[in-house]
């Protein structure tokens, strides 16, 4: 009788992890090694080439992870030890989920161990780390011998799948233990499903009734590239351009790109969103910043369209929500709508106006004088002499007003707005995952303020 193949040879925990890791791509991993991550750590650099950049606290290699995954886009991954490790990332990973930012965070989990191995790391340090990430909506994947490359394949695809932070537990009680080395395929992100068409035919029907039409994107059509798609349809349809603040740059360079929606646009740019009588809102949350509590499109038919249902009515009322992926939205629109027949009034008003930088970014009178400085004057000043591209990195607090309304920014993935949490301090580990995935051609600007600075060295 012929003997079957024979079984692959077997490998410890650590290894099988690395290798899966590597499989996802990934070139860099923020953190600090501790007595879970050591052998990984090792086998991350020394077997697979990939850069492991030390980080001072938990909280920054999270936020490093975090800054990298929103300027490089693919998953920023942090690694840490358990227990108090874990707890000290916490804020910074409420940040990443806030900001939509997929980020797979390796930790070590001492709770199933037996008490007599480790009885520190089982005892003193010992928490439900699965019930902790609970309790911030970050859902958690153990590794265990038996599937630890598909484990961790899984973790990247829900990180990916959900745009947010993952945990991916290395249990205390596998160290050393042998495990499968196969690494089995696990489904990459679904296609998104195509829009109901009768909701494209009644969306369609609203745009040909609009006389003063408004497109406005965040950060989901920035995330399905649909700019192209979205800049047809303007132009199709005599539409003006805004986006949100994490859409910002997205229609740069176009005639009528009105820049940012919200409390950060100026006056005059107020005043014309103000009047449109249609706003199609292609991934964006219609948040109280974007729509000014509401008021920006109280007198507007508003469509709030995202491939996440949950995340239709979550703000300020729209008369109809639609899932579906903002290019796929856009591109069944441009199939039904008609082109208009000369220029809207929308965009002959926008052309009396005369939309510029000037008319985009708030002009100011410098309030400089001996031993002060106007952040306004430091803000312009900085924005002159710092060629693009760049990425402007903004902690929390009050200094965060300014970077945003006086400073030219062209891509999305130039300005990271820090305040997703609110969290004041979280500029700095932003900011160096952020240089990293710049890399050597991309300067990174970081604006801190309110004792963000002392918070992240103390």
């Amino acid at each position: 009788m012929a003997a079957g193949p024979s079984p692959a040879p077997a490998h410890p925990v650590h290894r099988v992890v690395a290798a899966a890791i590597a499989r996802e791509g990934v070139r860099d991993v923020f953190g600090l090694m501790g007595a879970a991550t050591i052998r990984l750590t090792m086998d991350l650099i020394d077997r697979h080439g990939i850069a492991v950049h030390a980080a001072r606290h938990e909280a920054g290699a999270v936020a490093a992870a975090d800054g990298y995954a929103r300027v490089r886009g693919g998953v920023g991954v942090a690694a840490v030890t358990w227990g108090p490790a874990l707890t000290n990332t916490i804020t910074s990973l409420t940040t990443a989920r806030k900001g939509a930012s997929p980020v797979v965070l390796l930790a070590g989990d001492s709770w199933g161990a037996p008490a007599g191995k480790s009885p520190f790391a089982k005892g003193a340090q010992g928490i439900d780390q699965e019930l902790l990430m609970a309790a911030i909506d970050v859902p958690s994947v153990r590794i265990r011998p038996l599937t630890a490359g598909r484990d961790v394949a899984l973790a990247f695809a829900m990180a990916r799948e959900r745009s947010a932070p993952v945990a991916l537990f290395l249990p205390l009680e596998y160290e050393g233990v042998a495990a499968d080395p196969s690494l089995p395929e696990v489904a990459s992100r679904c296609e998104p499903l195509p829009p109901a068409d009768a909701d494209l035919d009644a969306v369609a029907q609203l745009l040909a009734r609009a006389e003063r039409p408004l497109i406005l994107a965040g950060r989901g059509a920035v995330t399905a590239n649909a700019r192209a798609a979205l800049v047809a349809l303007a132009d199709r349809t005599g539409a003006l351009l805004a986006t949100t603040l994490r859409g910002v740059g997205l229609f740069d360079g176009h005639r009528y790109d009105l820049g940012m929606s919200g409390g950060f646009a100026q006056q005059a740019i107020q005043e014309l969103l103000r009047q449109t009588d249609c706003v199609l809102a292609f991934g964006a949350s219609l948040s109280s910043f974007t729509t000014m509590r509401g008021s920006l499109f109280a007198k507007a038919n508003v469509v709030h369209i995202d491939n996440d249902h949950s995340a239709l009515h979550q703000h300020y009322g729209a008369a109809r929500g639609v899932v579906g992926d903002a290019r796929g939205v856009a591109e069944g629109l441009l199939e039904r709508v008609a082109a208009r027949t000369g220029e809207s009034a929308y965009r002959q008003l926008a052309d009396r106006i005369g939309l510029s930088d000037a008319v985009r970014l708030h002009a100011f009178e410098d309030a400089s004088r001996d031993g002060e400085l106007d952040p306004r004057a430091v803000c312009r000043k900085l924005d002159a002499l710092v060629p693009h591209p760049r990425t402007v990195v903004v902690d929390s607090g009050a200094i965060s007003g300014w970077p945003p309304i006086v400073m030219k920014h062209r891509t999305p993935t130039s300005l990271l707005w820090m305040n997703d949490f609110g969290t004041v301090g979280s500029g700095i580990g932003t900011a160096v995952g952020a240089a990293v995935a710049g890399g050597a051609d991309r300067l990174t600007l970081l604006f801190e303020g309110d004792g963000g600075l002392m918070m992240t060295r103390g």
